[in-house]
């Protein structure tokens, strides 16, 4: 059976909401594969350590059904921190981060096997990994592959501007922008990569200049989402009021992860396929990813991630 393999980092979220600190698994990469593999096999590529809270993400992993067979593990390494800090009014997440002996970024090279892309039909990246050369190459290195062997490669850049220096992370999002053939942005990020007076032409910016580009999936916070596609045909859809706002972490991973996976639940396993869709399923997967984002603000952090059955009774 055909898998999604995602490139990334696990970290530890420290969530601050008044008084309280509370600890949950957490990474964008993580959180899109946890709601992926609710449609279809999907594995890891990171690195972890043996400590206490590496443990605790192997089991996290484990639980949510993702595959770790390419998982890698170093004793001298450890799972990276990020304090996350919850607006009292907006509910919405800023993030600090503490990446000493940060397990993720001993990825190297070595660990993207040609063989891990056998059947497999989409390969997911961000730019949180490339934090240094080591990891930046082994990302390199995997679209490379997948692009040898017909992959499609799916790109949510997850911008964290307290982690680079002014500058560094956009201009590492556009190199891989020229591998992705699906990328997801949030509305306050697309400006960072491109150019107009508004959304659409800075979506078509994107599409002129980044040919391999075909799907854009455009998140719009409490305003719903936007897709994009290269054909020119387009779909919107609001969002769905939560019962009870808690916080966003995690939010647009498993909104992204559910629109991924529910096109995959159709078959669509190559970008022809999936430009091939018809219109009322392109409404659907987007109607579907935004009643996900809206279940996954009803508690703290990612986890536990929206049941299916949940989200298709909204």
């Amino acid at each position: 059976m055909s898998k999604i393999i995602g490139l990334g980092e696990v970290l530890l979220d420290y969530v601050k909401q008044g008084n309280n600190l509370d600890k949950f698994v957490g990474g964008a990469i993580l959180n899109f594969l946890a709601m992926t593999s609710k449609f279809a096999p999907s594995y890891l590529i990171t690195c972890l350590g043996y400590d206490e809270d590496s443990n605790l993400a192997l089991k996290t992993i484990k639980d949510e059904n993702i595959n770790c067979d390419f998982v890698k593990f170093n004793k001298d390494v450890q799972l990276a921190h990020s304090i996350a800090s919850i607006d009292p009014i907006t509910k919405d997440r800023s993030f600090e981060f503490d990446l000493e002996k940060a397990s993720f970024l001993d990825i190297n090279e070595d660990d993207i096997n040609q063989d891990y892309f056998l059947k497999c039909d989409l390969f997911h990246i961000g730019s949180v990994i490339l934090l240094n050369q080591q990891t930046f190459l082994a990302q390199l290195k995997g679209c490379k592959i997948a692009k040898e062997n017909d992959v499609l490669i799916s790109f949510d850049p997850n911008f964290r501007p307290a982690l680079f220096k002014k500058g560094q992370q956009e201009e590492l999002v556009k190199q891989f922008l020229n591998y992705a053939n699906i990328v997801k942005l949030g509305i306050d990020e697309i400006s960072l990569i491109s150019k107009g007076n508004n959304l659409e032409a800075q979506v078509k910016y994107l599409f002129d200049n980044y040919l391999n580009i075909q799907v854009i999936l455009i998140t719009l916070a409490s305003k719903g989402m936007s897709l994009f596609l290269k054909d020119g045909r387009q779909f919107s859809c609001n969002s769905y009021k939560p019962d009870i706002m808690v916080d966003t972490i995690g939010c647009g991973d498993i909104s992204y992860g559910t629109f991924i996976g529910y096109l995959f639940s159709k078959g669509r396993l190559t970008i022809c396929d999936i430009l091939n869709t018809k219109d009322d399923e392109f409404q659907k997967a987007i109607e579907y990813a935004s009643k996900a984002g809206s279940l996954q603000c009803q508690h703290k952090s990612a986890f536990p991630i929206p049941k299916l059955k949940d989200i298709y009774n909204i």
